[in-house]
């Protein structure tokens, strides 16, 4: 397996070749979609990313929406900066809400992402069975029900009520603050509490889950999986950062261009869409005001 290689010019490369179809089906789609926040999503059942038919839907939606309304209208979540400065609505919840497993949801993109990499493991004889998510999609008025629990936890220890409530904003950040709400969040564990980076799923995860599209951390606990796209898994895992760094990075470098599977592609964030970029193949935003676009590079 080739190395990550990190070039003066910005050019990543992609090592990884498997399974080169089912990327070229997230690819397609993900290029595809390009839509807005939606009003509360419908929970649903997670579905083969390689036989479902939501390329016809996106690219209705592409038609409909068009590229004048992509900075407005970021797609999905991918690479929202969520924090204190940076709050999601309450009425913000992921489109296509889907059950992926263990009684945890996701948003639609995420939740497909890990049921692939849990076949991904079966194709590869690596066991999953062990593994159990523990954590995904954190609603507004979950995290609002958080801070009223601790609270009554500290007012229950014989702080005073504006104690209380700033302690409680202290522990859980403001309602709004928490990136799980984007749905692209899912954390996993083993159900037996063993470590999970020492475990054969652990080692298939760290060799093979960008190439699912999904950026990586690992905890004491298990490891933290936020779907971002193949292409900026690959570039922040390059980077050894998260979404609040890769997106410092992009605002001091522009733009860099990313090698994968023989193709180029430049990726660049951009307040606006501008005609001269040429094809967009994918734009999202960033929760800040930009949009981060991916064309065809040569």
């Amino acid at each position: 397996m080739k190395p990550l290689r990190f070039f003066t010019d910005k050019t990543i490369s992609r090592p990884y070749s498997w399974p080169r179809i089912l990327l070229t089906v997230l690819m397609i789609t993900a290029l595809l979609t390009i839509c807005g926040c939606q009003a509360p999503g419908v929970a649903g059942t997670a579905v083969d990313v390689m036989t479902d038919s939501s390329a016809e839907e996106s690219a209705e939606m592409l038609i409909t929406t068009g590229y004048d309304n992509v900075a407005e209208s970021p797609a999905g979540g991918y690479l929202w900066l969520v924090d204190e400065e940076h709050l999601l609505s309450p009425g913000y919840v992921p489109e296509n809400l889907t059950e992926a497993g263990d009684g945890i949801y996701a948003a639609r993109e995420a939740a497909e992402g890990w049921l692939s990499m849990l076949r991904g493991m079966q194709f590869d004889g690596v066991d999953a069975t062990g593994l159990s998510l523990v954590s995904g999609y954190r609603s507004y008025d979950e995290q609002s029900a958080d801070i009223e629990t601790r609270k009554q936890e500290y007012l229950a220890e014989s702080y005073t009520e504006e104690k209380a409530a700033r302690f409680a904003l202290y522990d859980y950040g403001q309602p709004g603050a928490d990136p799980r709400q984007t749905g692209m969040i899912l954390e996993a564990v083993m159900s037996d509490g063993s470590d999970l980076a020492a475990s054969k799923p652990g080692e298939w995860l760290r060799k093979n889950a960008e190439a699912y599209g999904f950026a990586v951390q690992w905890t004491d606990s298990g490891i933290t999986m936020r779907y971002v796209t193949a292409v900026h898994a690959i570039a922040m895992r390059t980077l050894e950062t998260d979404v609040a760094g890769y997106l410092q990075y992009l605002d001091a470098s522009r733009s860099y261009v990313v090698e994968m599977d023989g193709a180029m592609y430049r990726i660049r964030i951009t307040e606006g869409i501008d005609p001269k970029m040429g094809p967009i193949l994918f734009a999202c935003g960033d929760n800040r005001g930009n949009t981060i676009v991916v064309t065809p590079e040569g």
